[in-house]
């Protein structure tokens, strides 16, 4: 239910959630397919993430 969510606000932004085989998540631009942020994340801190981008689009 969560990933869920997190993949629907991602994609307002252009993004996707991937899961690494290690079982962190990554943040993808859609369009050239290369990582949004630094590093992998758990799904909090993808939340964390998608909070900053929905903040800055107000």
């Amino acid at each position: 239910m969560i990933l869920n969510k997190l993949k629907s606000r991602a994609k307002a932004h252009d993004m996707r959630i991937r899961k690494h085989r290690n079982g962190d998540y990554y943040l993808v631009d859609i369009y050239t397919n290369t990582l949004a942020v630094p590093d992998h994340m758990t799904l909090d801190e993808a939340a964390l993430w998608l909070d900053d981008l929905d903040k800055a689009q107000q």
